[in-house]
């Protein structure tokens, strides 16, 4: 199993775990006043965060796209060679800070799922 594989099947058990805790709090008040749900879909948005920046850090260095000097230009290299969906993008563009980044994507990701 090569490296892209495994990060993308942590990607998808996390979104998985991520489903699992929206259909235990089908109202986000009920998600907000569950701590133990707002710390478990924040870790595993944070690792799929991570998954995706090594991802792209991978996809980078393969296709010798410009080094980015932290991980927030890791994204904005992906977007300008329009690697992952602009809804992505934007989503992780729009925040400037990973406790932004969690707060926003959890949000989101509560109700998406």
């Amino acid at each position: 199993m090569d490296i892209y594989t495994r990060k993308f099947e942590l990607i998808e058990d996390s979104l998985q775990k991520l489903s699992a805790i929206r259909r235990e709090n089908p109202s986000l008040d009920q998600y907000r006043n569950s701590w133990k749900d707002r710390d478990a879909a924040e870790r595993n948005l944070q690792k799929i965060i991570e998954a995706f920046i090594d991802v792209g850090k991978m996809i980078i260095a393969e296709k010798r796209f410009r080094e980015p000097g932290n991980n927030r230009e890791v994204f904005l290299i992906l977007a300008e060679k329009k690697i992952f969906s602009s809804e992505f993008m934007t989503l992780i563009l729009d925040s400037r800070l990973p406790g932004q980044i969690a707060s926003r994507s959890c949000r989101t990701c509560i109700e998406i799922f």
